[in-house]
């Protein structure tokens, strides 16, 4: 079956079994809830700020930053240092 984004109204309506100007019968809506459960999102765990964080400093653009800055500092540029340090 196709992705439904890609199918024309006409095909997803009648896929469903419904229309624009009415929408589901009340009794075909309590059975597809029944079925289906209600239209809500999972709140999954969230994380930490501090795992956020790590996260981010462990990206791999930044290490490749934080490893530039290392070595201009080590080359006594500092200027350098100090730019890269503040993209990061």
């Amino acid at each position: 079956m196709p992705p439904w984004h890609t199918l024309e109204l006409s095909e997803v309506l009648q896929r469903l079994e419904t229309d624009t100007a009415q929408g589901l019968p009340e009794a075909e809506a309590t059975r597809r809830l029944r079925t289906y459960g209600p239209n809500e999102l999972i709140e999954r765990g969230t994380k930490s700020p501090w795992r956020m964080l790590w996260e981010q400093f462990t990206a791999t653009m930044v290490v490749v930053l934080l490893l530039a800055a290392l070595i201009a500092g080590a080359l006594g540029e500092f200027k350098d240092t100090t730019a890269i340090s503040s993209i990061v």
